[in-house]
């Protein structure tokens, strides 16, 4: 068995164990004492280089790759493949496939985004995204909405004077609305590159060569590769034994980049409006980038970037389109309790308001996030929503124009119900809760036969009764428990009426005879007074404040 043979079997032991490792390798090397095996530094049209091409000129030959083993090909589709990488320039992985013993070039485009990178990195082609450098400043929250951050220099006269984007911006103080302190944010959004440089290289000794290193590594952190070139170079000038393997390997890689220092510029800028949500205007960038470039080296890189962007703008729109959802719930309801008419509110709720909700937040998601964002797109990515906690609404003391049966949904039975009574008072009250069950069942077999209109009239007095506060939260709480967009807590809170003790009803005492007893919900008794003793009627009436549904009703919704 060939040395090469052998080398692969001890990496396939990994995925397939020993048996079958040899097993392959033994078919392996049949096919190869047939057609040769493929050959480092091989191309797919057979071609072949002896030597290492110059890291400069990537791209224009087939760099090798080192001694192989057997790879498990990750594929953008989620296949896989089995074999080794023998080769690789700026454009493709070549790739032996371990089934058939052939070469292929395959795009690293097509490549699991994560594996490609990696690869990418480890082959030294040019990094579009370096280790940026952070600066600690403020977040400055605007009034009329947006952000700016940076460092702020002066509080004189009421006005900021905040450091951002190389510049300085006046910012009057009855434009900010708060500020965040202790703000992460990237040097280069605060500093120009002249002014970073310029601070860290007054700090840099020109004769040490440790000192000029870590220079460079920082002129790379901040996108200047012609001046990592120099200090690079200086370190070789000042001591040619300092690092001299690294310098070997990271000198031409970074000569490169000098050498695209316009083009990574472009996709820097392109990476920066991504990170302050321009995502359309990046994702154009970055587009057009193989169109302004087309014989770029960092085409490939513009891709990958492009997928990451896609990768982070549908993430910030899980993250957006629920926080949008429950603003605009929130703000229609407002509007919406307005309304003088209770019944052209309700069926507003019903019939548009969710509509409008999506309307909505589409609109904002195509304004901040996506241009070609689509409504179906919008009601999935709520419906995926990240559920966490319960927020609430209260229908509050007008919980009976949703009904009695809508009012006591979800209610618990009461502990001991239905026990037998104990003792007189147990008694008083068991007999006073019959009387009070028959006495709404009464109501509400009248309340059928009651006129429609007055019925209406009913509801619109208490509607015009009630601050705009609490018809909008009696709004939402409708919402909520009825368009099916909002996962609801199984339990509700329904906390008895406070007028009649949550039992529907509370008793009126009448003197003088006036009293007519009516289906058992009267009861006559003994009294006195100034005047003397006289009869006395004890009537059920309805309780005025809960219209008998008994309870004040929130629900709990996300």
């Amino acid at each position: 068995m060939s040395h090469r043979t052998l080398f692969i079997q001890r990496g396939l032991r990994r995925f397939l164990g020993s048996a079958s490792a040899a097993l392959v390798c033994a078919g392996l090397s049949a096919a190869w004492a047939v057609a040769g095996p493929p050959q480092a530094g091989t191309s797919g049209a057979g071609t072949s280089t002896g030597t290492t091409p110059d890291v400069g000129a990537a791209g224009a030959s087939l760099a090798p790759a080192p001694p192989s083993e057997i790879t498990l090909m990750r594929l953008r589709d989620g296949g896989v493949r089995f074999g080794a990488i023998v080769g690789h320039d700026a454009q493709d992985l070549h790739f032996s496939l371990l089934a058939t013993g052939g070469v292929v070039q395959v795009p690293w485009s097509m490549l699991d985004p994560t594996q490609a990178q990696e690869l990418l990195t480890r082959y030294g082609y040019i990094e579009t995204v370096a280790e940026e450098i952070f600066v600690e400043g403020e977040r400055l929250v605007l009034t009329a909405g947006g952000t700016v951050e940076g460092i702020i220099l002066s509080r004189d006269n009421g006005v900021f004077l905040v450091k951002t984007g190389g510049n300085l911006q006046a910012l009057p103080q009855t434009q900010v609305a708060a500020i965040e302190k202790g703000v992460r944010i990237p040097a280069l959004d605060v500093y120009s590159v002249d002014e970073l440089y310029n601070q860290y290289a007054a700090q840099a000794s020109p004769d040490d060569p440790a000192a000029q290193w870590q220079l460079a590594e920082t002129c790379e952190h901040l996108y200047t590769f012609g001046r990592a070139v120099e200090h690079y170079q200086k370190v070789r000038e000042l001591d040619p034994t300092y690092r001299a393997d690294e310098l070997a390997n990271i000198l031409p890689r970074v000569q490169l980049k000098a050498q695209q220092q316009v083009q990574l510029d472009y996709l820097r800028e392109a990476d920066r409006m991504r990170k302050r949500g321009q995502w359309d205007a990046a994702l154009d960038s970055l587009k057009a980038f193989p169109t302004l470039y087309p014989e770029s080296l960092l085409v490939q890189d513009a891709r990958l970037q492009e997928a990451r962007l896609l990768n982070a703008r549908a993430e910030a729109a899980k993250d957006y389109v629920p926080k949008r959802w429950y603003h605009w719930m929130r703000k229609l309801t407002r509007e919406l309790a307005r309304e003088d008419s209770f019944a052209a509110a309700r069926a507003h709720v019903d019939e548009r308001l969710s509509e409008e909700i999506q309307k909505a937040v589409l609109g904002d998601v195509q304004n901040r996030i996506a241009m070609d964002a689509e409504l179906e797109r919008i009601k999935e990515t709520f419906a995926a929503r990240k559920k966490v906690r319960y927020d609430s609404a209260t229908y509050g003391t007008a919980t009976w124009l949703i009904g009695l049966e809508a009012a006591q949904r979800g209610a618990q039975p009461e502990d001991g119900e239905g026990a037998a009574p104990v003792n007189e008072t147990d008694n008083a009250r068991a007999e006073l809760e019959k009387r009070i069950k028959q006495f709404l069942k009464n109501q509400r077999v009248a309340s059928r036969g009651k006129q429609a209109e007055q019925k209406e009239d009913e509801e619109q007095n208490h509607w015009a009764s009630m601050s705009s506060e609490k018809r909008a939260l009696w709004l939402l709480a409708y919402y909520a428990e009825n368009s099916g967009d909002l996962e609801m807590r199984a339990r509700p809170d329904l906390k008895a009426c406070s007028t009649c003790g949550g039992k529907g009803a509370i008793e009126i005492l009448l003197t003088g005879g006036g009293g007519s007893p009516d289906q058992g919900n009267s009861r006559s008794g003994r009294g006195g007074g100034k005047s003397g003793g006289g009869a006395a009627t004890v009537q059920l009436q309805e309780c005025p404040l809960c219209h008998g549904v008994q309870v004040v009703r929130r629900v709990y919704f996300r």
